[in-house]
């Protein structure tokens, strides 16, 4: 036989195939096409991760930002809209181009805002529902920011705005401390709702899919750590900008607001001295006699000394690590065709790679180093552990839904006459089901020039402009700082390899002008 013959033979197969394929499933066929098109030609922000590296390194070294980056206009309602405007919010800051980085949150706030008015928030049983997330791979939905990461997002601003524009301090302070509070309030019932929802019935397969998953071992294993972190932390509030809101309400004269945050920030971080004796001193001072009571042992602070002022240090080290993919082995879930395989694919965070490590300040013999006040990767961890069984639940429908689709093709493909078409189309069939396992891929995006861990530090110096040494690890550096006798000068630090970010500002006591 010729080869022209040979490949019209199998032209012809070919042809047969998809005849009998497209005559008896042709909304199945094109389905599953649009689905495997999805899966190959879009896999979410997938330079991200090193592309923030090579920006993170080049920051280091001292090097400017690229251009192209910096001059990209960038619309937040795009599917990585949100997630490159947040580094480069951060990158710019870092850089100390505090009025650049400012039209970057504004473009986020402002969307976001948009978002959160003109769109209802999706509870877990009618998100089950939306079959239209469902079939689409993690990495193509819209990049929103997590809880801790809008925190993080505001207090930063506020950084920004200490110095360019005071006047916005206020309303961003007063925004960030309701919101922490909306968080509190939304993680104390978060549990509970999920099982309500996952009881109620609504979507039988994916409440069959989540008890064979969650109880699997292998899944057990590999979440392990999220789950310590999310017994350990009640929510993803921050103590490093509950202290920040302190702070600031106590010299607007707003005490009991600015006690209330000290408190909060101390429950966060008990391990922090200086949150508790800040606590303490606010207690003393407002005649709460119940609070300090069950402290009898502790420091409480002492009164500003005459002719001297405050120094209150918030440090940020390092970056927060990136999360990573974990592939488990295929997990059997009964649905109602019959049991199938489902291959589960994990977003995980990368396991922490220092501990933190307290900066020390000091001034004319006085030295005094920072404490932990967050660390932001067991913040991510928290944040994880809460939307795994919103992930867990997605791919399985999604499995599901494929399965289901690809069950109905395959019953169609044996029906084809033609015994080489017929084969011709299972060995496609099979091959689809292989290409859309292999591309399974979960959702590894995240805010990457977030800080690892965030310190304090507070201290008092005598009034005038003062020469303080700022010391990290193997990197220390001089500052002149301003101090007026009864103020508080704010100094935002942060270090990443190689450099160090300073900002100051003072805080008056009757408020922003």
């Amino acid at each position: 036989m010729s080869r022209e013959c040979a490949n019209g033979a199998a032209w012809s197969k070919f042809d047969g195939a998809l005849d009998g394929l497209i005559v008896s499933h042709r909304f199945c066929t094109f389905h599953n096409i649009v689905i495997l098109v999805i899966l190959l030609c879009t896999g979410g922000c997938v330079t991200h991760p090193a592309k923030v590296r090579q920006y993170q390194n080049e920051l280091g070294r001292g090097r400017s930002l690229d251009t192209g980056f910096s001059r990209q206009k960038i619309d937040p309602a795009d599917k990585d809209g949100i997630l490159l405007l947040l580094e480069r919010f951060r990158l710019q800051q870092l850089q100390g181009d505090s009025r650049a980085s400012t039209a970057d949150f504004m473009l986020v706030h402002e969307y976001d805002r948009r978002l959160a008015e003109e769109s209802p928030q999706i509870a877990l049983s009618g998100l089950l529902q939306e079959s239209a997330a469902v079939l689409l791979n993690e990495q193509v939905l819209p990049y929103r920011m997590s809880d801790f990461e809008r925190v993080m997002l505001y207090q930063l601003q506020i950084f920004n705005s200490m110095c360019d524009e005071p006047e916005h301090v206020l309303p961003l302070v007063n925004n960030l401390s309701v919101y922490q509070q909306a968080i509190r309030d939304r993680y104390a019932d978060l549990a509970d709702s999920i099982e309500n929802s996952l009881r109620s019935g609504a979507n039988p397969n994916a409440g069959a899919a989540w008890q064979s998953i969650s109880q699997n071992e292998a899944f057990l294993r590999h979440t392990a750590e999220n789950s310590r972190a999310a017994r350990q932390l009640a929510s993803v509030e921050n103590a490093y900008a509950y202290y920040f809101c302190a702070l600031f309400f106590e010299n607007q004269g707003k005490l009991g607001d600015a006690f209330m945050a000290y408190k909060a920030a101390w429950q966060l971080q008990q391990q922090n001295q200086c949150f508790l004796r800040d606590y303490l001193r606010l207690a003393k001072k407002l005649g709460k006699n119940e609070e300090l009571k069950n402290f009898p042992d502790a420091a409480v602070a002492d009164e500003l000394p005459a002719g001297h002022g405050e120094l209150v240090v918030f440090f940020e080290e390092g970056y927060i690590p990136a999360k990573q993919s974990v592939k488990l082995p295929p997990i059997p879930v009964p649905t109602a065709y019959g049991l199938i395989l489902i291959n589960i694919a994990l977003p995980q965070y990368e396991p922490a790679r220092a501990v933190s490590v307290p900066a020390v300040i000091s001034s004319a013999g006085i030295g005094q180093k920072t404490e932990l006040a967050c660390d932001l990767r067991a913040l991510a961890l928290k944040e994880l552990d809460a939307q795994m069984p919103a992930i867990v639940l997605r791919l399985a429908l999604r499995n599901i839904a494929r399965s289901t689709a690809n069950y109905a093709l395959l019953k169609g493909a044996e029906g084809i006459s033609d015994q080489g078409g017929r084969e011709l189309a299972l060995f496609f069939l099979h091959l689809q089901q292989f290409l859309t396992v292999a591309l399974e891929e979960p959702d590894l995006r995240s805010w990457l020039m977030l800080p690892n861990y965030t310190q304090v530090a507070r201290l008092s110096l005598p009034a005038g402009q003062q020469q303080i040494m700022f010391q990290y690890r193997n990197q220390q550096q001089a500052i002149t700082v301003d101090i007026a006798a009864g103020d508080c000068t704010v100094l935002h630090c942060s270090s990443v390899p190689g450099r160090f970010y300073f900002n100051q500002a003072k805080l008056p006591k009757s408020g922003w002008r």
